[in-house]
């Protein structure tokens, strides 16, 4: 995935996916044409699981780990741009979140209600990077209402949700 870097405030996304061999191509209007970007580069986005923290990082502040920077590289309009071999820079796990009462009987079995969760991520030292509610597209992938569960996909690492 390549995203202009931030100027004046601007965030202009352009979301590529690679195809087998590595390689992707995009398009970009004349006037929002920048040179300089950063490349995101991601494991497969896991089915049947909410992404919490999707690239671009950017709109990620708290997060300031390395692989959470992205690589800068710099295009020139028309021209092909090999960029060799990029590692992957972050990889998703799936966690399966149970939502339990403090008796440990199921707290959320009806489809419905899932509708009004909000799910709020947190790093090892307790700081908020993300909280969302769940779209009616997540409910219907993600959601167990029988087991009062959701399937997220978190980065590899310690969180708190």
């Amino acid at each position: 995935m390549i995203i202009p870097d931030v100027r004046g405030g601007e965030h202009l996304s352009s979301f590529v996916e690679s195809d087998a061999s590595g390689n992707f191509l995009f398009y970009e209007a004349e006037e929002s044409f920048l040179t300089e970007r950063r490349l995101y580069v991601t494991g497969p986005s896991p089915h049947g699981a909410v992404q919490l923290i999707p690239a671009p990082f950017n709109m990620f502040p708290q997060l300031r780990e390395k692989r959470f920077k992205g690589q800068r590289i710099l295009v020139k309009k028309n021209i092909p741009l090999d960029l060799g071999d990029v590692p992957v820079q972050v990889r998703y796990g799936i966690v399966k979140v149970n939502l339990r009462d403090r008796n440990g009987a199921l707290l959320i079995t009806n489809i419905e209600s899932w509708r009004g969760v909000w799910l709020r991520v947190r790093d090892t030292r307790g700081r908020t990077i993300t909280t969302t509610s769940l779209s009616i597209n997540n409910v219907q992938e993600a959601v167990n209402a029988a087991e009062s569960s959701i399937t997220v996909a978190l980065p590899e690492g310690t969180w708190r949700i």
